[in-house]
């Protein structure tokens, strides 16, 4: 049964209660298991990311991130400074769990306006402002704050300055001037967190202070002062081996980071920092630079010992045939003039080398000798940095559409998620439906745009939609007119458990009255017992929540039976 927030929740608190909640799990605590069993039933229960998700259910909430946004939103101007100091460091800093949208760091940035002396609160709320007058306050006012793990993540201050994203304003408000201090004052230089919510990969103040990551510069971007903290830190003896770093950063051109640890000791014996993974650090690198084509990258880490005969941790392909799937003869050479050893290929293998190449006559060749070659799994999906390849393929047959696999990711999938707009034009020419849903996340093209933070991608798919709980989420009243003009019972399409009236996002108050006209059900529960009042609510849409409310709509769990769920 679900049970009301407290009259003034804090985000601390509630990860407090999750983590109690996965101790007292351990410990074989009735209450906890029982809990469980309502809120997370039939699934293995075992991280903190599943105790946040039981945390969420019970106070109502469909997860974590939907009860943090409520919370965030009920902490004001009126709330005490110590409740507003923890939303701020929270929301300064980078999270690599969840979406990392640039609101977050805005919103900092205001309760920090609003509230300058937030900084004095804590110590780790001076480390995430860089104060560096309330930080010397705080350093000298007791033993060892420098090394106290506290605020809503539970982390040492150096970590909430690594991670933190709020703009300076020197002299009083300086990154590094903060970081000396913090340092100082005994602060371990290679302090890290080993968190499962992260993957239990080690997330150190170095990887922090380089950023990047998954969702892109825009979303997780360096930080301001990196380069500086980044040598500050290394001087103080942290450790170059920051493999999590160097994933984070190799989503972008440029060798400046892998150089800078290089230089200062990085060597290939560094194993990677993960029990799941043991390929030594610059192996990896070099399997993913491999594939990614990056020849500057290859020849650095194989002038620093990285082995070339290495195999590639996820497709178990030798470093040298992956070059060569990859269309980079340059480092196929590159690789065999370092100790690797050619091998011969299949006949789909060779098709997909001439592919990437942009070998046309190859392809056609290898293409009469059997014509299934154009049906590889993934082989569109691979190529999608490469429009010659998109377009050869094309031109030769393939399907737009095609899956990586059952329920799987389309190409529009990948464009979209890295915002390669000449790419998406060609798909989109030959036919890519931008509503395809894979089956992990039942996310869009769209949606994979979105998550990115790829807006004008985002419209752009948007334009060409006919997803019906697309256009409804982001508010294309016009074209949903259209639409369910032309197919009104999709009003009421229930996909997944859900209609689209349970996704209301950014929806208008024209929206809304569309889908009821065509047949929408105002109180239809979905399969987590949510209304679309619930919903509105929990997406912080007002003006949808109140015209389902003129129109009846009531708060769930009042009703008899959830939808069940069609997957897609």
């Amino acid at each position: 049964m679900s049970k009301d927030l407290p009259r003034r929740p804090s985000l601390g608190s509630l990860r407090k209660q999750a983590k109690a909640l996965v101790r007292d799990y351990r410990n074989e605590s009735a209450d906890a298991q029982g809990l469980v069993r309502e809120y997370f039933p039939g699934q293995m229960f075992a991280t903190l990311r599943d105790a946040q998700f039981v945390i969420s259910r019970k106070y109502g909430f469909k997860g974590w991130s939907d009860l943090c946004r409520s919370v965030g939103e009920a902490v004001g101007r009126e709330s005490p400074l110590a409740e507003r100091a923890d939303l701020f460091a929270d929301l300064a800093c980078l999270t690599y769990f969840g979406n990392d949208h640039v609101t977050r760091r805005e919103r900092a940035a205001q309760l920090l306006a609003e509230s300058p002396e937030l900084a004095q609160v804590s110590c780790y709320a001076a480390a995430a402002a860089f104060d560096c007058e309330a930080l010397a306050t705080h350093l000298a006012d007791r033993p060892s704050p420098a090394t106290e793990s506290d605020g809503p993540r539970d982390w040492p201050p150096l970590l909430y300055l690594c991670y933190s994203r709020v703009a300076e304003a020197p002299p009083q408000r300086d990154a590094v001037v903060a970081a000396r201090a913090l340092l100082s004052g005994g602060a371990p230089a290679d302090t890290f967190i080993e968190a499962e919510e992260l993957g239990g990969w080690r997330w150190a103040g170095l990887t922090g202070v380089m950023g990047e990551g998954e969702q892109g510069l825009l979303q997780q971007p360096p930080h301001s002062r990196a380069r500086d903290l980044a040598e500050l830190l290394l001087d103080a003896g942290a450790d170059p081996n920051d493999a999590q770093g160097l994933y984070n950063t190799m989503f972008t051109p440029g060798n400046e980071w892998i150089g800078l640890l290089l230089a200062r000791g990085l060597s290939a014996s560094a194993p990677v920092h993960s029990g799941r993974d043991t390929l030594p650090t610059l192996n990896y690198q070099l399997s993913q630079a491999v594939k990614r084509g990056d020849v500057d990258r290859v020849e650095l880490l194989l002038g620093h010992g990285a082995d070339a005969t290495a195999k590639d941790s996820y497709n178990q392909r030798s470093n040298y045939e992956n070059a060569v799937l990859s269309g980079s003869p340059k480092i196929a050479e590159l690789l065999l003039d370092n100790g690797a050893v050619a091998v011969e290929l299949t006949r789909a293998d060779r098709f997909r080398a001439a592919v990437m190449q942009g070998d046309e006559q190859e392809a056609q060749v290898l293409l009469l000798q059997e014509v299934t070659l154009i049906e590889q799994p993934k082989l569109l999906i691979d190529a999608v940095d490469r429009p010659a390849a998109i377009k050869l393929l094309l031109d030769l047959g393939a399907d737009p559409n095609a899956t990586d696999g059952p329920g799987g990711r389309v190409a529009l999938h990948e464009a979209a998620w890295d915002s390669r707009e000449e790419v998406i034009q060609l798909l989109l020419d030959a036919g890519a439906s931008c509503d395809v849903r894979e089956g992990v996340h039942q996310a869009t093209p769209i949606g994979f745009a979105n998550h990115a933070g790829h807006f004008k991608t985002r419209d752009r798919l948007l334009d060409v939609s006919r997803d019906v709980f697309e256009l409804s989420y982001y508010g294309r009243a016009d074209q949903l007119a259209v639409l369910l003009g032309e197919v009104p019972s999709l009003a009421a399409e229930a996909v997944n458990g859900r209609t689209p009236l349970h996704s209301l996002g950014e929806a208008s108050e024209r929206v809304v009255e569309l889908l009821l006209q065509h047949g929408a059900d105002v109180n239809c529960l979905s399969v987590d017992g949510d209304t679309p009042f619930d919903c509105a609510l929990a997406a912080g849409n007002q003006t949808a929540a109140a015209v389902l409310r003129l129109h009846g709509g009531v708060e769930g769990r009042r009703q008899s039976q959830p939808i069940s769920p069609r997957k897609v």
